[in-house]
């Protein structure tokens, strides 16, 4: 593991310290999972940026419409059907009408 020397203003240090007396966690810990957190933020936004145009040529034009099309297949809702199926999760992936 390599070592990351910052500079931190006292009160953002103050803080660290305080949350990790709080979740009696190391402040090191804190920082690291921060920084993971912000890497993986901007990752995601890098594909979603990569991968728009190829959605909304699908018709996907909003994160709804995402979330949408994901649910359907998630709990095997036909798409004129607000409710989920009574076997959700049960049928195998074959089995699904798509």
């Amino acid at each position: 593991m390599e070592t990351l020397t910052i500079s931190l203003p006292d009160d953002l240090k103050d803080d660290l310290q305080k949350l990790g007396e709080e979740l009696s966690k190391p402040v090191g810990d804190i920082v690291r999972e921060s920084i993971r957190r912000c890497v993986a933020v901007e990752e995601f936004r890098a594909l979603r940026k990569k991968t728009l145009p190829f959605a909304e040529a699908q018709g996907y034009l909003t994160d709804e419409d995402v979330f949408d099309a994901i649910s359907r297949r998630l709990f095997w809702i036909p798409a004129s059907s607000s409710r989920p199926s009574p076997v959700a999760g049960c049928a195998s992936r074959s089995s699904r009408s798509a």
